[in-house]
Parts: C-alpha cells; sequence; structure tokens
C-alpha cells in the first residue's frame, strides 16, 4: 500500500540520480549486490528508505543506471582507439589503458550477482561487449590495410575477442580460475600485443619504451607520454634514421 503512494510522488530529479548511483557504483563493483536491498542503499546514501522510492522504484533501477555511467566511463577507450591524430599503435595502448583502468573495480562477485539477480541489466554487459567488437574490428581492418599488423583476416582477430569477452562475462569461469577482470583483461591483451604486431614495429627498443610507458601510466593512473616516438612498418622513426634491428650492425 505504501510502495503505491510513493510511486504517486516520485521525483525525476535526474541529476540527484546520477549523483546517487555514481556514488553507489564503487561499492556494488567491489562488495557486490546480496548485502544491498534497498534499506541498506538507503542507508550508504544517508536518506530514508522513504525518500530513496520517491526516486528509484527498485534496485534494478538504481543497478541499470550505475551500470550505464560506469560503461559510458569505459566507453571513452573508442574516441582513442579512432583517433586519427595518434599513432596507430599508440591508439591501441591509450585505448587499453582507459578501459583496463574503468574495468579495475569491477569485481566477479559484481558480475556473478548481477547475472544471477537482474539478469535483465546483465545484458546490457554483452550489448556492451558487442560493441567492443565492431570497433575492434574497424582498428583491424585499418591495422591490416595499413601493414601496422599481421597480415591475417580481422574476422579472426575479433574471433579471438569474442571467445575471450564470452569468457570475461561469465564470472563463474573467471572465479573457478582464481583470476579477477583486471588480471585476465591484463593477460590477454599483452598476448594480443605480442601476437597481432609485425614483428620489425615490436623488436625496435621505441617500441619497447612505448610500451613500458603504457605499463607504468596504467599503474600510475597517468596518460602516456604524447612525445613518445613514432615507429613505422619500415623501421624508420618519425624525423629520425633507420632503427637497427637486435643483432644487426
Amino acid at each position: 500500500m505504501g510502495r503505491k503512494f510513493l510511486d504517486k510522488t516520485r521525483s525525476e530529479d535526474g541529476e540527484l540520480k546520477r549523483r546517487w548511483a555514481a556514488a553507489l557504483t564503487p561499492l556494488f563493483m567491489e562488495r557486490g549486490l546480496r548485502n544491498f536491498p534497498m534499506d541498506a542503499v538507503a542507508s550508504e546514501l544517508g536518506v530514508s528508505k522513504a525518500t530513496l522510492y520517491k526516486h528509484f522504484r527498485s534496485r534494478e533501477e538504481i543497478l541499470d543506471l550505475a551500470l550505464l555511467l560506469k560503461l559510458a566511463e569505459i566507453r571513452r577507450y573508442q574516441a582513442k582507439l579512432s583517433d586519427p591524430t595518434l599513432p596507430y599503435l599508440e591508439r591501441f595502448l591509450e585505448a587499453l589503458q582507459i578501459a583496463s583502468s574503468e574495468l579495475t573495480s569491477i569485481s566477479t562477485l559484481f558480475l556473478a550477482d548481477l547475472n544471477a539477480m537482474h539478469p535483465n541489466v546483465f545484458q546490457r554487459v554483452r550489448h556492451f561487449m558487442d560493441e567492443a567488437l565492431a570497433a575492434l574490428g574497424a582498428f583491424y581492418e585499418e591495422g591490416i590495410r595499413r601493414g601496422e599488423l599481421i597480415q591475417v583476416p580481422a574476422a579472426v582477430l575479433v574471433l579471438t575477442d569474442e571467445l575471450f569477452f564470452a569468457k570475461l562475462a561469465d564470472p563463474d569461469f573467471l572465479q573457478a580460475r582464481g583470476l579477477s577482470v583486471q588480471e585476465a583483461l591484463d593477460a590477454y591483451f599483452m598476448l594480443k600485443f605480442g601476437g597481432m604486431f609485425r614483428r620489425p614495429l615490436l623488436d625496435s627498443p621505441q617500441v619497447n619504451r612505448l610500451l613500458s610507458s603504457w605499463l607504468n601510466g596504467k599503474k600510475s593512473g597517468e596518460p602516456l607520454a604524447g612525445s613518445t616516438p613514432v615507429i613505422h612498418q619500415d623501421g624508420q622513426e618519425n624525423g629520425r634514421e633507420n632503427v637497427q634491428e637486435e643483432g644487426n650492425p
């Protein structure tokens, strides 16, 4: 009876709802959902349960907004991946840094609870992964066309991502192997990086420095240095002479 009355007086203060959802997101991501019924959610926000119901009909509505906000943060990688002002390799590493830093806070516990308790909201995760596969496919096709990547069909590279993302979205798979989302991503993209870029590019000292810059930046949360030299397939660095391969005089 009380719930019906509150529905009639529900507030549409979108900014307040976003602030609340953003404040709750780290808690959900770290601790999962089973310990957060609506009264616990209200307590974390410092409001009454009645006040909370004036803005949200259910916990699922809160979760849906929280997940939308989180995915929007992760989605920033797309701008880097398609940025024509950046060297191709740096676009990949910049995009990876953004995605990796945002995914760090997502626990397998949260994914498991979301999938089990709110499967409709969990579908947003699957849709996001489909979107990411399309963006990566376009990136791979460009790299193959430009000679930056090994000459294999882009569809094969996307397939490896699709298989990995399917397991990444399966919390049971990660939990059974003692892997966090972050650990799985880091390991996968290091393998991906070493396997799809052409060897002359990867063997150059400049690229090793670029990769080290990414790893250090990922740990510190700082962006890659904009002054990193650009290495082309022919082994030349912008404005400098050819890079000698290791072992050659």
